[in-house]
C-alpha cells in the first residue's frame, strides 16, 4: 500500500467521526451545538481536501492501483451519502436543510449510492469483471454534493444552487456508471 492509499483509508476512518459530531450537534444544547458544528464542517473539509490530494499523489507519482480505485468511491459515497442522511433527519435544533419538497436530493444521492454499491457487489458475486472508471459526471456531482453539504454546514442560505444540480447529477452519473458496467459485462459475456 502507498501513501495515496493510506491518505484515502484515513479518509474512510473520518467518516465515522464526522457522522458523531454532526449526530452530537443536532442533540446538544445551544451553547455547545455551534463548537460541535463548527468541528463537524472542519473534518469534512479536511476529508475533501483529503479526497484532493490522494488522487493528485496517486496520478502524479504514478500510485495508482486497483485497490485505490475501489476505496477512493467508496470513501466519497460513506462522506456524502451517510453525511446526507444524518442532515436529513427530522430537526432538532430548528435545522432542517431539507424541507419535504426539496426532501427528493437526500433520496437521490442515496439511492445512486445504494444502486452503484449493490451493482459493485453483484457483480463481485458473479465473478464479473467490472472496471468502475470515473466519469465527468460523477466527478462534478461530487463537488457540488462537497458544496452542498458545506454550505449547509455553514448554515448558509440558497444551498439548493448547489444540491438541485448536484442531485440530478448524481443520478445521471449512476444511470451513467450502471450502463458502462452492464456494457462491460455484456462485453465479457459476448467474448
Amino acid at each position: 500500500m502507498n501513501i495515496a492509499i493510506w491518505i484515502t483509508i484515513f479518509r474512510i476512518v473520518l467518516v465515522p467521526v464526522f457522522l458523531a459530531l454532526l449526530l452530537l450537534y443536532r442533540g446538544a444544547e445551544p451553547g455547545t451545538a455551534e463548537g460541535l458544528r463548527y468541528a463537524a464542517l472542519t473534518v469534512f473539509l479536511f476529508a475533501s481536501v483529503s479526497d484532493m490530494v490522494d488522487g493528485y499523489i496517486a496520478r502524479r507519482w504514478g500510485m495508482a492501483t486497483r485497490l485505490g480505485g475501489v476505496l477512493d468511491p467508496v470513501a466519497d459515497k460513506l462522506l456524502f451519502g451517510l453525511g446526507i442522511i444524518v442532515l436529513s433527519l427530522p430537526p432538532v435544533q430548528g435545522d432542517y436543510p431539507f424541507d419535504p419538497p426539496e426532501f427528493w436530493y437526500p433520496i437521490a444521492v442515496v439511492a445512486t449510492n445504494l444502486t452503484l454499491g449493490v451493482g459493485a457487489l453483484t457483480a463481485h458475486i458473479l465473478h464479473k469483471k467490472v472496471e468502475i472508471r470515473a466519469v465527468a459526471l460523477g466527478k462534478a456531482a461530487a463537488v457540488l454534493q462537497a458544496a452542498a453539504m458545506g454550505w449547509i454546514l455553514l448554515r448558509l442560505s440558497h444551498a439548493e444552487v448547489f444540491y438541485y444540480p448536484a442531485g440530478v447529477l448524481s443520478i445521471a452519473s449512476g444511470i451513467g456508471y450502471v450502463h458502462g458496467a452492464v456494457q462491460q459485462v455484456r462485453a465479457e459475456k459476448n467474448a
